[in-house]
């Protein structure tokens, strides 16, 4: 069986907005972005505090980028707990 098709896309894109937030900071990713990013992450269980910070424009960029950082190492890690676990779940194992 192949690879989800969908999952890469979402990978490949979180890399191109880490590339980006390298190179130019946060503030150089569009809002729309962030939001579509900490929606998803929402959804594999990160933190609700962390992923408003994400998309909080008056917090400071340090910490949206270690927000960021802290949403995409958690998605971005494969599921080894189980097939219903989440990036929560799988941040305690």
């Amino acid at each position: 069986m192949g690879m989800d098709t969908s999952l890469t896309f979402n990978m490949q894109r979180l890399d191109q907005v880490a590339w980006n937030i390298d190179r130019r900071g946060i503030n150089s990713i569009p809002a729309a972005a962030l939001r579509e990013l900490g929606f998803l992450a929402k959804s594999a269980g990160v933190s609700q505090i962390v992923t408003d910070l994400l998309v909080d424009a008056n917090a400071p960029a340090i910490a949206r980028e270690r927000a960021f950082g802290n949403i995409a190492s958690l998605i971005s890690s494969p599921v080894t707990t189980g097939a219903g676990a989440t990036a929560k779940d799988n941040k305690a194992a």
